[in-house]
């Protein structure tokens, strides 16, 4: 059974932003990083469970997507992996609101 994707608005807006910053160096790099995260949304429909706990915050799980890393959790019951936000990971996400 598939698992579907339901991003939050913040985590759509993060990913807004990731290309945006992106969009500023070399061409290709906005391409990897749609490509890397397509992939993760992919493998998150087929097993979620393949990414790892998020230590600090163990209701979450993460997936490092090139230089950021994309925070979800698991609905079991309804078979969603809700993504709360895809952030830069050299931030101090400790300050960020997850």
């Amino acid at each position: 059974m598939l698992y579907r994707i339901h991003p939050s608005e913040r985590a759509e807006l993060d990913i807004e932003r990731a290309l945006a910053y992106l969009s500023q160096f070399y061409p290709g790099t906005p391409i990897r990083f749609r490509s890397l995260l397509r992939e993760i949304l992919s493998n998150l429909k087929h097993n979620p469970y393949m990414y790892p706990v998020y230590e600090p915050n163990t209701k979450y799980r993460r997936a490092v997507v090139g230089s950021y890393i994309l925070f979800y959790k698991i609905n079991e019951e309804r078979k969603y992996v809700n993504i709360f936000r895809v952030l830069r990971g050299s931030w101090d996400i400790t300050e960020v609101s997850l």
